[in-house]
């Protein structure tokens, strides 16, 4: 009822845009498809629609959606996602990292000890178990071993009173450190933010591994992996926690 033409509108970045979660394409949908008179920008976001009957038919849902929008910029974070994002859309397309990169990275002085695994339980999730369970052998010398996953879902509701303390306590759980295992893009990007070495392996369709060679290559401390074999998975590991040590 109050919003005018000089008013932008922004939705939220992060996650991905397309068929996986069709609860918030819906809302993507029904915030683009309404402010049709305001500058619209939807911040950095993964793209993927599946090759699938029902993919497809959300996909043609976005893009009529999207479309009724001349002033909506559309963020892709990573170059297969502007790609797309160009090829599917008519809208004007930026390409630009997470926000969460343009923080500065914090200095921690804790002693680092332990391997964090901080693993999907989605729709996502490529890396085998058995591959888990034989990396969590591989670092249980005497060494403590945690499991957690970025998505809080043990705290009712995030507000803009608790928020900056649950992302502090994120950053020093990660600080603490010797190694993170993790197949989730913020867990990657918390490891930079913390300077804490970070082994990253693959989702169902590459976001993690495209942003990690668009933006992150050239951290020592953080490296992306497709390997399987166990020996060769502990070389990089090794690697990783002397850049630290």
């Amino acid at each position: 009822k109050i919003i005018t033409s000089q008013d932008i509108v922004s939705f939220v970045g992060g996650g991905n845009m397309g068929s996986l979660y069709t609860n918030h394409e819906a809302a993507r949908r029904k915030v683009f498809s309404t402010f049709v008179n305001n500058l619209t920008i939807s911040f950095p976001q993964s793209i993927h629609f599946e090759d699938t009957p029902s993919g497809l038919k959300e996909q043609k849902l976005s893009q009529e959606a999207y479309g009724k929008n001349r002033h909506l910029f559309l963020i892709a974070r990573d170059a297969q996602s502007y790609h797309r994002m160009q090829t599917t859309f008519d809208n004007q397309v930026l390409f630009t990292p997470d926000m969460v990169l343009y923080f500065k990275a914090s200095h921690y002085d804790f002693k680092r000890s332990g391997a964090l695994f901080v693993l999907r339980h989605d729709g996502e999730k490529v890396v085998r178990d058995s591959l888990i369970d034989s990396m969590k052998k591989m670092l249980d010398n005497n060494r403590p071993l945690k499991r957690t996953d970025t998505v809080l879902d043990t705290v009712k509701r995030i507000t803009p009173i608790n928020r900056e303390k649950l992302f502090k306590e994120e950053l020093e759980l990660f600080a603490h450190q010797e190694i993170v295992i993790t197949d989730r893009w913020h867990a990657m990007a918390f490891s930079v933010l913390t300077g804490t070495p970070c082994l990253l392996f693959g989702n169902s369709y590459g976001k993690g591994k495209h942003a990690y060679f668009d933006w992150l290559e050239h951290i020592n401390w953080i490296a992306y992996t497709d390997e399987e074999d166990l020996d060769r998975i502990d070389q990089q590991i090794q690697k990783l926690i002397k850049t630290k040590e």
